[in-house]
């Protein structure tokens, strides 16, 4: 504490009347010259527990094996508490996360973790389903979040005090998508401070995807490359996907694609183009798993995930 240049960062909360003057966390550098803290950060959700983290980075740091290496600390947003506010999806066994082999069928898990506000209680899942294009409920002209209505709800259970999760089959609204929001509804005999009901919580954007299907290949980090080296030259997005009656490829140059080509899991080729295709017609291919393979000007080949959804 106190070295020259050793450089601190600092996490300020929000409040109704303004950013808060004290603030919530810190971190110093500790050794000389590292600057900690020049360079800042919000990371989103790295974890997935459903808390904003954030990225501190260090310009000078030593790592004791090059001077003036250079490093980025992430700190989970949850003060390291292990706690989780957001919604899981699940298959039907309400064990495997959610996965393509839940499409074709009428329900899902759900599952949320929750804590009492008073310690030890006891409480329900409570969610709503609407199809896509229908809003959440509401009552009058209060806004969405302060509405009580349900779909459908779980048994109670003890909320123990470091957390629970609960888990329940949810049955898919009509319609080629179903949007779902939860909260948990605590026992009335024990809300003694009168407080029936914890805030709704939503998919996260990565499970709420774009449109109907889940985000473009390259948001989600799962490009699936065919052979090692640095990301260069054009930037590729696939959407939707899943897919099922045409795919889509946007890409940043589309001079630099050079064949584009669809296989199924047993490696026969479902379309082949010696050009850059805008969109590939995939509505009388079966359902289910294809990898579509882009072709670039420098020899480097690509391979993307695609599901076709029936």
């Amino acid at each position: 504490m106190g070295e020259a240049n050793e450089g601190n960062a600092y996490v300020f909360h929000g409040s109704p009347n303004g950013v808060k003057t004290a603030s919530s966390f810190s971190k110093e550098g500790d050794i000389a010259s590292n600057f900690v803290g020049k360079t800042v950060a919000g990371a989103g959700d790295i974890n997935g527990d459903g808390y904003s983290d954030v990225l501190v980075g260090a310009p000078a740091y030593n790592n004791g094996q090059a001077v003036d290496a250079g490093a980025v600390f992430v700190y989970y947003g949850n003060n390291g508490k292990g706690c989780r506010n957001n919604i899981r999806l699940y298959n039907d066994n309400l064990l495997s996360p959610i996965s393509q082999s839940q499409f074709a069928k009428t329900n899902f898990g759900l599952g949320l973790f929750a804590k009492s506000f008073i310690g030890k209680n006891k409480g329900r899942l409570v969610w709503e389903t609407v199809s896509n294009g229908t809003p959440f409920s509401k009552s009058g002209t209060q806004p969405i979040t302060t509405s009580t209505q349900s779909t459908g709800q779980s048994g109670l259970i003890t909320l123990a005090a470091t957390g629970t999760q609960n888990i329940a089959a949810v049955s898919k609204a009509a319609g080629v998508a179903t949007r779902v929001r939860a909260r948990v509804r605590y026992s009335p005999v024990l809300a003694i401070t009168g407080q029936m009901y914890g805030p709704w919580r939503y998919l996260q954007s990565q499970l709420a995807g774009y449109n109907n299907a889940p985000v473009p290949q390259e948001a989600m980090a799962e490009t699936i490359r065919r052979k090692a080296g640095p990301e260069i030259g054009t930037s590729v997005s696939l959407f939707p996907n899943p897919a099922s009656d045409r795919l889509f490829i946007q890409v940043t140059d589309p001079s630099d694609i050079r064949t584009v080509r669809l296989y199924n899991t047993s490696g026969t080729p479902v379309f082949q183009s010696q050009r850059y295709e805008h969109d590939v017609d995939v509505s009388k291919l079966p359902g289910g798993i294809y990898i579509l393979m882009l072709n670039r000007a420098n020899g480097t080949t690509t391979s993307h995930r695609i599901f076709i959804r029936r």
